[in-house]
């Protein structure tokens, strides 16, 4: 906007002075921008700086060259920093004690630049408002019982108050004059005070926890050193009172369970070194097989063209085709009546092996199959022998597992009963070394028990060799057992294998 005075050169009217005064102020005369934002920014702030000031800022931020608006991002001062970071607490204040809930929607660019909302400043700015007449009301009624005092003592009567009076009430205003005209400058100072001392408590706080954690976490490592010297010391003991008692359970529990489970390993890797081998020898006899049958059709072709050769005769088309098909039907019709007199052969064998081995897979918990077996059906065979291979391993695994957890349980209860019964005994004797019952009959009782402790530990350790003796009597006779049957099934199998062979050599 260009004013009508600044083309002609005339006088300016009071309005177009004021309106000058403002154009300047706002710097929309000299086309700068932003300068509405920074007004606004000084109100929320609540400062209220004259035009020196003013003058002076703009002038500095000339010479810095400092660009406001456009492109290049406009920077804070300190001041404002200041500001938003006191904003920041004084919502999470807000949020802390139950107040209000600010709505913490985003609104654009407002919220980067840290300014509030239009109504956020309202509400501030009424609250301070009541807040400096609460503590104006506040004053002037201690102010004016002070002076009813002072007239009391004086012997003043209502409307007849004396020159001190009148001076302390002009002291009075003046006071309250100076209040006034401070007040907005005292209000942004007091406010910094307030953020300042609340900055502090706040790091002060931090400082504080911080000390604190490191604190409970020293404590926490010295009380966890203590609890590890404890428990090493009372293993000492413990290992001290069975030595000198003579007692070497631990170690004779420990020797067993090391030697089973090597017993374990043993028989683990026999077997699998047995299957390696089966199946090494089972691959070995299919390839051979298989090269067999090769050579089997090669010689026969061979032989074939020979034949043909010595006739003297021509590919005849067609009709050598057909007398080949005929030549082939004829030999599958003998292979069928061969296999089927070698099928009757082998549900005869099979029934007889059957009755033999029904009792083993009864006691192996298998079941009969029925029909197939009854018509002497030999289909997927090998595909069968390994499933049933794979449950026993699997039921054996499983046994032995259950096996095992057995025994870490039992284990695990003498172990603990037995740190029950010493926990027990040593507070026996710190009672009594407390009591001071050091006599005669406390010493006989001590050997009493003594002797009754032995003779039962005696007892115990006996009953449990006896048990762990019947244990491995009974692990080694269903191993025992196991191996038969294995035996047994491995036998029938090769019987069946070489049968197989027999058979299929007859095929050739």
């Amino acid at each position: 906007m260009v004013l009508k005075s600044r083309t002609k050169q005339t006088p300016l009217t009071f309005r177009e002075k004021q309106t000058e005064l403002w154009l300047e102020r706002s710097g929309a005369a000299h086309g700068e921008k932003g300068e509405k934002e920074r007004q606004r920014r000084k109100k929320k702030r609540g400062e209220r700086r004259g035009e020196e000031e003013e003058g002076e800022r703009k002038e500095e931020e000339r010479r810095e060259g400092r660009r406001r608006g456009g492109k290049e991002k406009e920077k804070k001062t300190e001041e404002e920093k200041r500001e938003v970071r006191r904003r920041g607490e004084g919502e999470e204040m807000e949020k802390e004690q139950g107040g209000r809930r600010i709505e913490e929607r985003d609104r654009g660019g407002k919220e980067k630049r840290g300014e509030r909302t239009e109504r956020r400043r309202k509400e501030e700015r009424t609250e301070e408002e009541e807040r400096g007449e609460r503590k104006e009301r506040k004053g002037g009624r201690r102010g004016e019982k002070r002076t009813e005092r002072r007239k009391e003592k004086r012997g003043e009567k209502d409307g007849e108050e004396g020159q001190r009076g009148e001076e302390g009430r002009r002291r009075r205003q003046r006071r309250e004059g100076k209040r006034r005209e401070e007040r907005t400058g005292r209000k942004g100072r007091r406010e910094e005070r307030r953020q300042r001392r609340k900055e502090e408590e706040r790091r002060e706080g931090q400082r504080r926890k911080g000390e604190e954690r490191r604190e409970g976490q020293k404590e926490k490592g010295r009380e966890e050193r203590r609890t590890e010297e404890e428990n090493r010391r009372e293993e000492r003991t413990r290992k001290g009172e069975e030595r000198r008692e003579g007692r070497g359970g631990k170690r004779r529990e420990e020797d067993r369970g090391r030697t089973e489970r090597e017993e374990e390993r043993k028989e683990k890797e026999r077997k699998d070194r047995g299957e390696r081998r089966r199946e090494k020898r089972r691959t070995e006899e299919e390839g051979e097989e298989r090269k067999r049958r090769k050579e089997r059709k090669g010689e026969e072709e061979k032989r074939r063209q020979r034949r043909k050769q010595k006739r003297g005769e021509k590919d005849r088309g067609g009709k050598e085709k057909r007398e080949r098909r005929t030549e082939e039907e004829r030999r599958r019709e003998e292979r069928r009546t061969g296999e089927e007199r070698r099928r009757e052969e082998r549900t005869e064998r099979k029934g007889e092996e059957r009755r033999e081995d029904r009792g083993g897979k009864e006691k192996r918990g298998e079941k009969d199959r029925g029909g197939k077996e009854k018509r002497g059906e030999d289909r997927g065979r090998k595909g069968r022998e390994k499933r049933k291979e794979k449950d026993r391993g699997e039921r054996r695994r499983e046994e032995r597992r259950a096996e095992e957890e057995r025994r870490r349980e039992e284990r695990r209860t003498e172990e603990e009963r037995r740190r029950e019964k010493r926990r027990t005994e040593e507070e026996r004797r710190r009672e009594e070394r407390r009591q001071g019952r050091k006599g005669e009959r406390g010493e006989k009782k001590r050997r009493e028990r003594q002797e009754e402790e032995r003779r039962r530990e005696e007892r115990r350790t006996e009953e449990e060799r006896r048990r762990d003796e019947r244990r491995t009597e009974e692990e080694r006779r269903r191993r025992r057992k196991k191996e038969e049957e294995g035996e047994e099934e491995r036998e029938r199998q090769e019987r069946r294998e070489g049968q197989r062979k027999i058979e299929e050599r007859g095929e050739g």
